[in-house]
């Protein structure tokens, strides 16, 4: 085997070893070295296999917004000062009409170490991978994007996932059928069409194929259209769901709860609502805004928003508006932090949001009002108290009817900051005592904690308090600090106290008390006590 390595490759340009089971494993120096020995062992139909480490392979690198006039040799060498060694700089060029396009290709070469291993009989062909275990998840990226059509939109969403690293991305108007077929590398797609299967309306949940999940029934009705899935991924199991709602229906309070009670305890949703509510940043609020920040409010869910316009409508007539947000439950808003995105090609623009294992430290923004703010009674207020049968004939009674009115909204802003807090809270009482009261450690027996696991707890703190107050060393036993501090055990201190409750029993009237005087002769667990036991036990 030396002679033909020998005679086919140069005795400089490589060094083998034997293995124990028979195989030689051969290394190249060179790339030209390694090209000619594969193939003169493809031409003597030697077995072999051959593998390569990762960092040693070589990559293609695309290059963009270059002018089509600048030389490959030019860019060359600005790679090369970055130390890669480049094997060739290739303009892309249009496939109709051959025209250089503001592309370049590049590809690194690999190291020249390749390996090659020879056998006789050898029963494979390729060198299986050691998968190394996974690492814990330390945030998860989504966006959600109302596409208006997905297909059409494959490329830059593949260039968007990738340049933005999005682990999910919440897909609303897919415009998707059952026939429909999509494919994007390293990412699984689980769509939901319009009930009528054809091209409008649907949503689709596009998740990174890495990360564990599962499928779970999607939600499918003429006024909203949810794609479901559920993320395994530790330490957020929850339920991440792409809806669109579309806008010429009216959806009613009880609907959107639903929708939301299907959703389970823990969630996150992301897509185009078509609801308009001030509480999230639209301009006005609508109906079906207005019913959804009601079935939010009933649910104890939150809405998570950017607070910018996500829709720009093409029509003139129309403002843009915002319509895409995200609603979760059961994940704290504190660990996910919301941004816009304008890169995409739609009437709507995306959303990201980052879900970290974290808390994210987010800039305070000041408000006026909040989700809780009960809009219903600052209007009632103010129409059951304002005055409009008043004639305004100079400046002066201009300003008192201003400050007539400015006091009014004022009262109003007052008695809803009112309504924040308990019935309770609001009122002050006064509780007159005759006598001082028994303070409450009397009152309060140690039952509770009698069990043996709950006094060797209550007494390794007391050990360690003790320690620490008089910074004894370690050679200094517990029984030593508490006859020396003449501090009892937590044990002695339990059961005087429930001798003390015993003495208190004997000669009492009351019948309920009898059983625990005398406790009958049942089976019950060892580590429930009761008032007679405690003296008995030992320490």
């Amino acid at each position: 085997m030396v002679e033909y390595l020998t005679t086919s490759v140069k005795e400089e340009q490589y060094y083998c070893k034997t293995l124990s089971n028979g195989t030689i494993r051969v290394n190249t120096s060179t790339s030209d070295s390694y090209r000619r020995l594969i193939k003169l062992l493809h031409q003597d139909k030697i077995v072999y296999h051959t593998y390569q480490l990762r960092e040693e392979r070589a990559y293609r690198v695309v290059i963009r917004n270059l002018h089509p006039s600048i030389p490959a040799e030019t860019i060359k060498q600005e790679i090369v000062k970055h130390r890669h060694t480049v094997r060739n700089v290739r303009n892309i060029r249009l496939r109709a009409t051959k025209e250089p396009f503001y592309i370049y290709k590049t590809t690194k070469s690999y190291k020249p170490q390749g390996v090659s291993t020879i056998s006789e009989h050898h029963p494979t062909k390729s060198l299986s991978s050691i998968n190394s275990a996974k690492s814990k998840c330390q945030s998860i990226r989504f966006a959600l994007w109302n596409a208006n059509g997905l297909l059409k939109h494959k490329l830059e969403l593949e260039n968007f996932l990738n340049l933005h690293k999005i682990d999910v991305a919440l897909i609303s108007e897919t415009h998707f059928t059952t026939r429909t077929m999509l494919k994007i590398q390293s990412y699984k797609i689980y769509h939901i069409p319009h009930p009528d299967d054809t091209a409008h309306g649907g949503a689709a949940v596009i998740i990174r194929s890495t990360i564990p999940h599962h499928e779970l029934p999607h939600y499918q009705t003429p006024k909203i259209q949810a794609a479901n899935i559920q993320i395994n991924a530790s330490p957020w199991p929850f339920t991440t769901t792409a809806i669109y709602c579309p806008p010429r229906h009216s959806i009613s309070t009880e609907e959107y709860i639903e929708f939301l009670q299907s959703q389970g305890n823990k969630f996150l949703i992301g897509g185009d609502w078509n609801a308009k509510n001030t509480a999230w940043g639209a301009r006005l609020s609508t109906p079906k805004g207005r019913n959804l920040l009601k079935a939010l409010i009933q649910q104890n869910c939150n809405y998570l928003s950017t607070g910018v316009p996500t829709y720009w409508p093409t029509d003139p007539n129309k403002l843009p508006d915002l319509l895409d947000f995200f609603i979760n439950k059961g994940v704290t808003s504190n660990y996910i932090q919301v941004e816009p995105n304008f890169e995409l090609s739609s009437d709507h623009s995306p959303v990201i949001a980052t879900l970290s294992s974290h808390i994210i430290s987010k800039p305070s923004i000041p408000t006026l009002f909040s989700k809780n703010t009960d809009w219903n009674s600052f209007h009632n207020y103010l129409e059951n108290n304002i005055n409009l049968k008043i004639r305004i004939k100079d400046t002066d009674e201009l300003d008192e009817a201003v400050q007539n009115f400015t006091t009014l909204i004022q009262q109003a802003a007052c008695m809803l900051r009112l309504a924040y807090f308990p019935l309770i809270w609001k009122f002050a009482q006064i509780i007159m005592v005759p006598k001082p009261g028994k303070p409450i450690n009397e009152v309060i027996q140690p039952w509770g904690c009698a069990k043996p696991s709950n006094t060797q707890i209550i007494q390794r703190l007391q050990s360690r308090v003790l320690r620490t107050i008089t910074n004894a060393p370690w050679y200094v036993s517990n029984r030593t600090l508490h006859n020396d501090l003449e501090v009892p055990y937590v044990t002695d201190e339990i059961r005087r106290l429930a001798l003390l409750y015993k003495q208190r029993l004997q000669g009492h009237d009351n019948r309920l008390i009898e059983e625990i005087r005398n406790p009958p002769n049942v089976a019950r667990r060892l580590k429930r006590q009761w008032p007679p036991d405690l003296p008995k036990r030992q320490n």
